[in-house]
């Protein structure tokens, strides 16, 4: 092998590495802006990162400002549940000791014949029941029996009035903490609204903002100098025209390698420089022209004719056309010639078979020296 045609095969090799590292950069951009525009359609997928960055600070400093606040709100929360709990068992136990009281009231009453015809004691309030309670126990004269009777209604009594102080007690405490959780619940829910206005300015769903977060800075750390937050920056539509000119260069690039390996007169610096800019004007071109197809094939539903801009255009659709165009830059520079050639100056698609059928070799022949058509 000689000198030069080493010096050329790394050319290519350095040329073709250099096009997949820039690619990868715009593809990983592009495909960001894709996203975003699916998520946050006003943003119409652009993503300025000094803002994002700003927002995410002005977000931070919410939550530093009120995290005293949330912690006692955490904390009153807590209590209002813990004191609910304790008032309804409470409560519970309150209602079997009137039961209790009952019972036993209309026990006494029964064996000393009193009240009768009276409301039944279990159907009465507290405050009715301890009354007729107490009546019973200042009975005088009672038996020894019917004594003992009383001395457990006043037991029972006092256990319900002990019981009625507790749960009142609890009640003020649950009205205390209620107030607190309200207050400073007031105060977390007004920061929470700031920031959920902050994230709208970045995305429309809110809860997508932490996702384009990770992404934001995950295409940050993958691209170097700032080069990923400069694309997404960037109009949707020159991102994806710079994809398609990267792409339209590494298909020159594949079209070269086989030419470079066959081809008996060496391939050289000039060629690869023109054919990969041959490639990357081709690529634009077909680009342009098949745009209105594009727009079709990456249409997403739900979105309106209006609204499938550039920025819905799908990464990958863009990715192909421009290497296919790479690749193929003669035949799309001879289909665009002959569209332009009917639309302009008349149909001459009979002439150009005429040339064709003169000539039959002149539809295979490759003019930069790559593999024949099989």
């Amino acid at each position: 092998m000689s000198i030069h045609k080493w010096l050329v095969g790394f050319a290519l090799a350095v040329v073709m590495i250099a096009a997949l590292m820039i690619n990868a950069y715009l593809f990983s951009a592009r495909s960001f802006q894709f996203n975003l525009a699916q998520v946050a359609p006003g943003s119409n997928g652009i993503l300025v990162m000094d803002t994002l960055d700003s927002v995410r600070s002005q977000i931070d400093q919410y939550q530093s400002d009120t995290a005293g606040s949330r912690g006692d709100a955490i904390r009153y929360e807590g209590e209002v549940n813990t004191l609910t709990a304790q008032i309804n068992e409470l409560q519970t136990r309150i209602n079997a000791t009137m039961m209790q009281l009952a019972q036993e009231v209309a026990t006494l009453e029964g064996v000393l014949s009193r009240n009768e015809g009276a409301q039944p004691a279990a159907s009465l309030t507290a405050e009715e029941l301890e009354v007729r309670a107490a009546s019973l126990i200042e009975t005088p004269g009672l038996p020894a029996a019917q004594s003992a009777s009383a001395s457990s209604i006043g037991q029972t009594t006092q256990q319900l009035r002990a019981l009625q102080d507790d749960l009142q007690n609890k009640r003020n405490e649950l009205s205390t903490a209620q107030y607190n959780y309200r207050r400073v619940g007031g105060i977390v829910a007004d920061a929470d609204n700031r920031i959920i206005a902050l994230k709208q300015t970045v995305v429309t769903e809110y809860d997508d903002f932490d996702r384009v977060v990770a992404e934001a800075d995950s295409l940050r750390r993958t691209s170097p100098a700032g080069i990923g937050a400069a694309l997404v920056a960037a109009h949707p539509a020159f991102t994806s025209t710079l994809l398609v000119l990267v792409m339209g260069a590494l298909g020159a690039i594949l079209y070269l390698f086989p030419a470079y390996m066959t081809r008996a007169n060496p391939v050289t610096f000039a060629e690869i420089i023109m054919r990969m800019l041959f490639g990357m004007v081709s690529a634009l071109a077909f680009y342009i022209v098949a745009n209105a197809a594009i727009a079709g094939i990456a249409f997403v539903p739900g979105q309106s004719e209006a609204a499938n801009n550039a920025a819905l255009l799908n990464p990958f659709t863009v990715g192909l056309v421009g290497i296919i165009a790479g690749i193929m830059a003669d035949d799309i520079a001879k289909w665009i010639q002959r569209r332009g050639t009917e639309i302009l100056g008349g149909n001459t698609g009979g002439a150009a078979r005429a040339s064709v059928a003169s000539d039959p070799d002149a539809g295979i022949v490759n003019p930069h020296g790559g593999p024949p058509p099989v």
